[in-house]
């Protein structure tokens, strides 16, 4: 079975939106983030409270903490995804937008780009993953096939491509 579709700038960011949200370093390095941040936050509030000493200095101070406390997702969030976009952009991978095809066989997928053509065994996928619109074959190596919605043609629905693809790999895995 061959599809084709297309690959662009869009599509890579997707890719690193998606490894990234994926990544248990990601998830723990924000954790921290947050979680500093609110300390520091509290501190200040709880230093302000006792150099004044009056309830509404106290009360000021929380709530500013809390409210700061509670924005730092969003700051921190803002900081990644720009510093995405920034990696998506200055990608050595913009040489290879444009039209892809992937050709499903027993024995590999083959993907074919404007400037490359890679054969991956089954045995060399890690995961199958659908996110926003793409659907992100995950090879050993961290790298992705991505096979964007907005521009998939094929002979299989792109909500099934999936299933179809994650059965070869399921079956061609267990056998080799």
């Amino acid at each position: 079975m061959t599809i084709n579709y297309s690959f662009d700038e869009s599509d890579l960011l997707s890719w690193y939106r998606y490894y990234y949200r994926s990544a248990a370093y990601a998830s723990h390095r924000r954790t921290r983030y947050i979680a500093s941040w609110t300390g520091i936050y509290f501190g200040v509030a709880i230093v302000a409270s006792l150099c004044f000493q009056t309830w509404p200095t106290t009360a000021a101070a929380v709530m500013i903490a809390t409210v700061l406390s509670a924005t730092t997702r969003f700051s921190y969030d803002r900081q990644m995804e720009s510093a995405l976009k920034e990696q998506a952009a200055a990608s050595r991978s913009n040489n290879n937008y444009g039209p892809h095809q992937l050709t499903i066989t027993d024995d590999y997928l083959q993907e074919v780009t404007p400037v490359t053509d890679t054969r991956i065994k089954w045995r060399g996928i890690t995961t199958v993953a659908v996110d926003d619109g793409h659907i992100f074959v995950v090879v050993m190596d961290r790298s992705a096939l991505v096979v964007s919605n907005k521009s998939y043609a094929g002979s299989v629905p792109f909500a099934d491509l999936p299933s179809v693809i994650e059965e070869q790999w399921r079956r061609k895995s267990a056998t080799s």
